[in-house]
């Protein structure tokens, strides 16, 4: 199917059943429909998929897995008795866009134009740095770590002892519609928003906005209240170009931010906050490297206590300092 604007229709559905987001904190159970504000839900599970009811059916974005996606579509015919009508991904990678099929055909993909080039058949970036040692064009058990590692049984389909691209993407649906830098999902006036946010932690992002609930989903480049986790020299992409994309949420209006994982909603506060850690690190690290330090000195003299109420900050900064140093000596 071609580029297309979609039409949408887009309302205000109260369900007393279903719990607020806001009343406790943002904190959600796993598999638990939560509600965000008027017609728009996630549900937390092992990544956050997120939903729009309208009167003439569900626009959803990530539908994370198979077994996620079949666990709620009968809740939402259940609760809502609406089809999803849009399935919109925020990148490739397998622990956010499988599962569109349990939907059925009818449910449009909508994707960024580079998740297609990313799913044709070919090994590309993987997350949490992943790599093709090797280079036989598969990813073996003994080159997998984080969660490739622990779905490796599941992915290894003929279970041989490898990933082949096939494997990995056995249950990503290609995207029907694709789009470059923005697309807008439009219908009486309201308005969902696709926008590509530049390279970050992949190269096929989508930033879904939701104006008229003043809410963004922003995945795996932003993590509220936490130290960002790193791989991969921050998965191989500048960090100015990390710090580019969140400063493109923040032109949104928006004041609530869902992530791609974790129950905790996220606030624009939070986002400054992931953009002004960024800045902070690669200022610290650059001046470390322009002053002739080494790797060990600026793990030992960087501290960013300005971010110490961040719980994982200790434990997380000597990684994220190595993988800095790395990414701003291999990616100036």
């Amino acid at each position: 199917m071609p580029r297309a604007i979609v039409a949408l229709a887009l309302s205000i559905i109260g369900t007393p059943a279903i719990v607020s987001a806001q009343g406790r904190g943002g904190q959600a159970r796993p598999r638990e429909i939560v509600q965000i504000r008027g017609d728009l839900y996630y549900v937390s599970g092992s990544a956050n998929t997120v939903f729009l009811v309208t009167p003439d059916g569900i626009v959803l974005a990530d539908p994370v897995s198979t077994e996620q996606a079949a666990w709620l579509k009968p809740e939402l015919d259940r609760r809502f008795n609406k089809p999803v009508r849009y399935i919109i991904y925020s990148h490739h990678d397998f622990d956010h866009a499988e599962g569109a099929a349990v939907f059925g055909p009818a449910a449009l993909v909508v994707a960024h134009e580079n998740v297609a080039m990313n799913l044709d058949g070919k090994l590309h970036r993987l997350a949490g740095g992943n790599i093709d040692t090797n280079h036989n064009g598969k990813l073996d058990r003994d080159e997998a770590g984080g969660g490739y590692l622990t779905n490796f049984d599941r992915l290894d389909r003929n279970h041989d002892g490898a990933i082949t691209p096939d494997e990995l993407n056995q249950e990503i649906r290609k995207p029907d519609i694709t789009y470059t830098g923005r697309l807008n999902l439009t219908l009486g006036g309201r308005t969902v928003e696709l926008i590509y946010p530049g390279r970050n932690h992949s190269d096929d992002m989508t930033v879904v906005y939701f104006p008229a609930e003043k809410a963004v989903l922003a995945v795996d480049f932003i993590f509220p209240g936490t130290t960002p986790p790193v791989w991969g020299e921050y998965d191989w992409t500048p960090l100015r170009e990390w710090i580019a994309s969140i400063k493109t949420v923040e032109a949104l209006d928006f004041d609530t931010l869902i992530a791609g994982h974790g129950a905790r909603l996220g606030t624009r506060a939070d986002v400054a906050a992931n953009r002004e850690f960024l800045e902070d690190l690669s200022a610290a690290v650059s001046k470390g490297i322009a002053d002739g330090k080494s790797l060990d000195e600026i793990k030992r003299t960087v501290t960013l206590q300005k971010y110490s109420i961040w719980p994982n900050l200790a434990a997380s900064l000597p990684n994220v300092i190595e993988q800095a140093y790395k990414n701003l000596r291999d990616y100036p």
